[in-house]
């Protein structure tokens, strides 16, 4: 991808630690954590090292109870791809993009989880205290929403919309104005800080237990069928970022200031962006059904509330219901075929045009594992067709054990879109009609892991 900064290469590496102990007949305990230290380069060299807490928890069973207290992945939902109901542990979207095959792309939660199993019923409650925003890049990186370039363009986009007085002071009040615009919007990227998760992103919720996510899960099963239902009072992971209207408007209407906007700006106490993160219910179901070697499953959600920006820069929260299906077969552990189908809609009637959506979303997703030589080998196909936009993403990889310690993945990320490219100016960002595959495609690599266990 052409600009200012981009990544032609990458080195990630780490070290994962876990260790089990059963301490009692029916407790036990997990403590997990991981290292990592990633050395990007390209037009400059960077390099980030951090610590994180992996899962780790206390786990209890008693009869038909089973209690689980501590960080860990919350999953709900049967499709292994894609998932309306899997909203419990927000996604690393940098890194599951940018580096394919280094680690677990969900983000582990503080939370309680109880379960208890009546066969043929399951009650399980879901209790999150504390909140955990998903990690996106804003600017800065190839796979970041501002593309490399697109920063700086807009800096200078607001220099050239200040008002023409002819007066030399208008130089300090361009240099104060893009100075404040560049600190504002370096504060809202999470990567900034040595590429480590801010959990200080201003306007958090506020972090009271009274304020968590509590959800609550029905199960019930019979000979060859499951199904559960479900309900969710939670807080969104990604925020609806609003721009100041003396900013957002000239932004979006490609025209200079008002010497009433620039005033406004200047002013201290005005933000030009405000972060905010809403409260929402989820309702849902699904349901498994096991047929001569194939397994079916289907999901099905409502979410009062969902964030999307239009393309006049405005953030736009409605209602969404989405649904999909999933076809499942395996032959053994030599043959898995994993297909499925995926519909969201935008329950609000004149939708304006949004940013790399459409107010309905079609997709469908592949996965194809075969596994030879003992087990030994294993090649998998991924991929995900946006069908509206005609955005394509390919992940195809192979992976080889060359003992029980020593394994090694060779693999690539593949992009495709069918609109024309993106230009790093906030203009062209707007009229951009295909989908984020399309956006990123000329972030296309190959990559390599080895992997060592002891």
């Amino acid at each position: 991808m052409s600009g200012p900064h981009e990544d032609r290469f990458g080195w990630y590496s780490g070290l994962d630690f876990r260790v089990k102990y059963k301490f009692a007949p029916t407790a036990r305990f997990q403590i997990g954590a991981s290292f990592r230290y990633d050395l990007r380069h390209g037009d400059t060299l960077e390099s980030d090292a951090w610590v994180d807490l992996g899962p780790t928890y206390l786990h209890f069973r008693k009869g038909r109870l089973t209690v689980r207290v501590g960080r860990m992945h919350l999953v709900w939902g049967r499709n292994p791809l894609l998932s309306p109901l899997n909203v419990l542990s927000p996604v690393d979207a940098e890194r599951l993009l940018s580096a394919a095959d280094t680690g677990e792309p969900r983000i582990p939660v503080t939370s309680a989880r109880v379960k208890l199993e009546l066969h043929p019923l399951t009650l399980e409650a879901v209790y999150i205290p504390f909140f955990q925003p998903a990690r996106q890049s804003f600017f800065g990186r190839d796979f970041s929403l501002l593309r490399p370039g697109m920063l700086e363009g807009l800096l200078g986009q607001m220099s050239a919309m200040l008002p023409s007085t002819g007066m030399v002071l208008l130089d300090g009040v361009m240099t104060r104005l893009t100075d404040k615009a560049r600190n504002e919007l370096l504060g809202l990227d999470p990567y900034v800080r040595d590429g480590l998760q801010s959990y200080l992103v201003a306007d958090l919720p506020e972090e009271f237990p009274q304020h968590g996510d509590i959800g609550l899960r029905l199960g019930l099963s019979g000979p060859g069928i499951e199904a559960d239902f479900y309900g969710l009072l939670y807080v969104l992971d990604q925020p609806a970022v609003q721009l100041h209207e003396s900013l957002r408007l000239p932004l979006a209407e490609d025209r200079g200031m008002t010497l009433v906007e620039m005033s406004a700006l200047l002013d201290p106490e005005t933000p030009l962006a405000t972060p905010t993160y809403y409260r929402a219910f989820m309702a849902g179901a699904d349901l498994s059904v096991a047929l001569s070697g194939f397994v079916i499953t289907g999901e099905a959600a409502y979410k009062s509330r969902s964030v999307h920006y239009t393309r006049s820069l405005e953030p736009l929260v409605v209602p969404s219901l989405e649904y999909a299906l999933a076809l499942r077969y395996a032959y053994g552990t030599v043959f898995g075929l994993d297909v499925e189908f995926g519909h969201r809609i935008l329950a609000r009637p004149d939708l304006p045009e949004l940013l790399f959506e459409q107010p309905h979303d079609l997709r469908l997703a592949l996965m194809v594992v075969l596994r030879l030589l003992r087990d030994r080998l294993e090649v998998v196909l991924g991929g995900n067709w946006n069908m509206l936009q005609q955005d394509l993403y390919l992940h195809p990889k192979v992976k080889v054990e060359l003992d029980d310690r020593l394994s090694v993945v060779f693999g690539a990320q593949l992009f495709f879109g069918f609109q024309p490219d993106v230009d790093s100016t906030l203009a062209s960002l707007q009229s951009y009609r295909g989908g984020l595959a399309g956006y990123f495609r000329g972030n296309d690599y190959a990559y390599g892991t080895l992997e060592l266990g002891f």
